[in-house]
């Protein structure tokens, strides 16, 4: 038969004893956690300098530098940077009229170009333009605003392209804006064609 001891109670209580860790237990849990990151790195370095091995190239290597310079012309102008196109026929514009002016862009740079544009200005004529001579039909397309639009997708270097710039005065266009002038600035950008 097997006997028991019962102590009376229904939930005896279980006591523990916690001690705190001592300094010594603390330094060298540190001193262990520092061996073992330090270890950790220096394999890494190692691995990494094996791992990247490099070789010299020799005479067959060369890195040339390129420019790219593109440059703008009205009338048969010479080209520059920045050019002002006469507003002669804008001033007395109403609504629903529009009027097209032709410029070239010079590639002077040795790199191809894709060339787009923009204007940051918000005034009450619509501004577009399209790569080739103005033909008197009216630009399709969104007028510019601030977000940039290719105009003339790789042009070549030593290249030239002619764009025609169309300014609107839209039929909605607010009441006394009509037989008013303004300016307005087009930014062009060229941004290097990949290989």
């Amino acid at each position: 038969m097997a006997s028991s001891i019962h102590s009376g109670r229904l939930n005896p209580v279980v006591r523990t004893r916690v001690r705190a860790p001592s300094a010594r237990g603390l330094l060298a849990t540190a001193v262990a956690l520092v061996v073992g990151i330090s270890g950790a790195v220096l394999a890494a370095g190692g691995s990494y300098a094996y791992l990247n091995a490099t070789t010299p190239a020799g005479d067959a290597a060369t890195i040339t530098a390129g420019s790219a310079e593109l440059l703008v012309s009205h009338g048969g102008g010479t080209p520059a940077q920045t050019v002002a196109i006469p507003a002669t026929g804008l001033q007395s514009m109403l609504p629903g009229d529009r009027a097209q002016r032709q410029f070239v862009l010079h590639n002077t740079g040795v790199v191809p170009l894709d060339v787009s544009a923009f204007t940051l200005e918000s005034t009450a004529w619509e501004l577009r333009a399209a790569s080739g001579a103005c033909g008197g039909a009216a630009l399709p397309g969104a007028p510019l605003d601030g977000v940039s639009t290719t105009i003339v997708p790789s042009l070549a270097a030593g290249a030239t392209a002619t764009v025609c710039l169309e300014v609107r005065l839209p039929a909605a266009a607010p009441a006394g804006s009509e037989n008013s002038s303004g300016s307005f600035t087009i930014t062009l950008d060229g941004i290097q064609v990949a290989p």
